[in-house]
């Protein structure tokens, strides 16, 4: 998704904490500079709907999607 902001996940919570305990951590590049930025890539062959097979290239990445309401 384009237009996703990712955050980290949310620092736990320290001992003696008064008030909420944080929903997101800090926030991540967006998805277009992570691929842009990452060097390490995995390429695949797969089906691609019905066309037949293509190679793609894979970046990783782990972030934590909030939805606020």
């Amino acid at each position: 998704m384009p237009g996703a902001v990712l955050h980290d996940h949310p620092p736990a919570r320290q001992r003696g904490q008064i008030g909420r305990t944080r929903i997101v951590g800090q926030r991540c590049p967006s998805p277009e500079q992570v691929v842009a930025t990452t060097q390490q890539r995995r390429r695949l062959t797969v089906h691609w709907f019905g066309v037949g097979r293509r190679r793609v290239e894979v970046v990783r990445g782990v972030g934590h999607w909030y939805r606020q309401g």
